[in-house]
């Protein structure tokens, strides 16, 4: 697991955006980040906890999300090795974080040569920028269909040499991932590959993907082993059980985290795991979808339209990505406690309340212009702890000063709380407003006169 990361910009230049962007996304002050980027010193160098790596993870992914965006230029160092970063990005969704689209070669740049030039800089090349260009033109050889640079990626990914070259490992571990990403089914060159890599300290945790994908039930047993053996370690063992869990339909993976980065011992369910391995390894009933309201496929009313313009919207998403253990971006009708809940709560809207009876947001993330970071919008069940940070401390167990009352946190953007106004309840709905988060006062704006308009918001 890499252990220490660094940040650079590539400009010198300490404009006015550049320090907000950064200070919002680092917490640092504008001298300190004014000194670095002058200086081209790292704006970021850390070396986090691995209890708190997925939540690094995450936070540096929306820093750099918004770099690629904005067309930022930034350098990435790893474990003391200049690296890519789309070698950052497969580092950070092997820890469940959502990251759309590619992020960028550092170099920009690929030169047409043989496998056996590409093999050579991939081998003898000190710098860790020029051996991922040589892999990625070996990729694309290999995905065009030549035999030999496959051969190649396969031979360097079993290498286990002592290298005084860091990124060695960190070029192992991801010709395996995207290997494995990319096999067909019974794919008899790669069978052997990943089934060999099982335990390699550096190509096991994608190796259990590639082998159920190749080898399919065939892999169940070996996977198996690999799940009961305390020696493994944690997370390849998690990986080992989800991956069977959803190819089985088995739920083995049932009230644990998407990401296997986030599971703990008690998550890995070794006894029934077992006994299923002994019962002959049967298909398993899988997981129902979400519960769906009648109105989003046959809306009879605007607003019942415009909810089910933004599920189309969803339904793009899911078909993307969607673990069914962990459902995500789904509108569904909200259980009837969470309801009362809300409902004890505050006096919400009718328009706000009738969409959260029966289109409540379940892990719904939005991207979009409108947002920083992304939008996720809170479901009846989230909604009082939503609060959390805001109105509210569950640290202090008491309501935070300089909130106002009347205003109820629906939804965020990388901590930017977007809100109901209800001191201006109209009718049947309330306004929607925002407000930058970390300023020491909360100065609020308003986005759209109303929920419903907000809503359409979503759906542009």
């Amino acid at each position: 697991m890499a252990s220490h990361f660094r940040l650079f910009l590539e400009t010198m230049e300490p404009t006015a955006p550049l320090i907000a962007l950064l200070r919002r996304h680092t917490g640092k002050g504008m001298s300190e980040l004014r000194q670095a980027i002058m200086t081209h010193q790292p704006f970021l160098d850390e070396t986090p906890h691995h209890n708190a790596y997925s939540e690094f993870c995450t936070r540096v992914a929306e820093l750099l999300s918004e770099f690629e965006a904005r067309g930022i230029p930034y350098i990435v160092e790893v474990d003391g090795v200049r690296e890519s970063p789309r070698y950052l990005q497969s580092v950070f969704q092997r820890w469940g974080v959502v990251i759309e689209g590619q992020w960028s070669d550092r170099r920009g740049m690929h030169f047409a040569s043989t496998p056996e030039e590409l093999q050579t800089r991939l081998i003898t090349s000190s710098d860790g920028g020029a051996a991922y260009d040589a892999f990625q033109d070996l990729a694309q050889l290999a995905k065009d269909g030549d035999g030999s640079a496959l051969d190649v990626l396969i031979n360097y990914a079993r290498r286990t040499i002592r290298s005084k070259m860091l990124y060695h490992d960190h070029v192992r571990e991801y010709i395996t991932s995207e290997l494995a990403h990319s096999t067909a089914v019974r794919d008899t060159i790669l069978l052997p590959f990943f089934r060999e890599g099982l335990r390699d300290p550096v190509r096991g945790y994608w190796s259990v993907l590639g082998y159920i994908r190749v080898a399919e039930a065939d892999a169940y047993r070996d996977l198996v082993g690999l799940v009961l053996d305390s020696q493994v370690p944690l997370l390849q063992r998690a990986h080992a059980a989800k991956c069977l869990a959803q190819h089985s339909r088995q739920q083995f993976d049932r009230e644990a985290p998407s990401s296997p980065g986030g599971w703990s011992e008690q998550h890995i369910r070794a006894a029934e795991i077992r006994a299923w391995l002994d019962s002959g390894c049967p298909a398993g009933p899988g997981y129902d979808k979400p519960t769906r309201h009648p109105a989003l496929d046959s809306p009879t009313t605007p607003f019942e339209g415009l909810v089910a313009k933004l599920d189309r919207k969803l339904a793009k998403r899911r078909e993307q990505s969607q673990d069914p253990a962990n459902p995500t971006d789904w509108l569904t009708p909200a259980s009837p406690r969470d309801l009362e809940e809300i409902k004890k709560r505050w006096r919400l809207p009718p328009a706000y309340l009738d969409f959260q009876a029966r289109f409540s947001p379940l892990r719904v993330h939005m991207e979009g212009e409108l947002f920083e970071q992304g939008f996720t919008l809170f479901g009846a069940a989230d909604l009082i702890a939503g609060q959390d940070g805001y109105s509210e401390s569950s640290v202090l167990k008491r309501r935070l000063d300089g909130w106002p009352h009347h205003l109820v946190v629906i939804g965020t953007d990388a901590g930017d709380p977007y809100v109901l106004d209800l001191s201006r309840v109209d009718g049947d709905d309330a306004p929607v407003l925002t407000a930058m988060h970390g300023r020491g006062r909360w100065d609020f704006e308003v986005v759209a006169d109303s929920f419903k308009e907000f809503i359409e918001l979503l759906v542009e």
